[in-house]
């Protein structure tokens, strides 16, 4: 997800949602061959099959992600904490 989560930072997810995941959220899924995966969902279609995408050209396409369904989603990002970085 860079440039949006820079390397080692850490993210705070909200697993138990008050509202249903939307286009737009940044979310962490369990995928079946990728692990533990953060992305943006792009779409959610009416079978509610959820299409996702990263904030990076370099990243993991959709196509090879693939749809995911709503038990995949671990949950949705909700902070970000800096990881410190090295003054110059």
């Amino acid at each position: 997800m860079y440039p949006v989560f820079q390397p080692d930072d850490y993210v705070v997810i909200c697993r138990r949602l008050f509202t249903p995941y939307q286009t737009g959220d940044i979310v962490v899924v369990q995928h079946p061959s990728l692990g533990l995966i953060i992305k943006r969902i792009v779409s959610i279609d009416p079978q509610q099959q959820i299409s996702l995408a990263g904030e990076n050209p370099a990243s993991t396409s959709s196509q090879a992600i693939g749809l995911i369904n709503k038990k995949q989603l671990v949950g949705r990002v909700i902070w970000r904490i800096a990881a410190r970085r090295a003054k110059h």
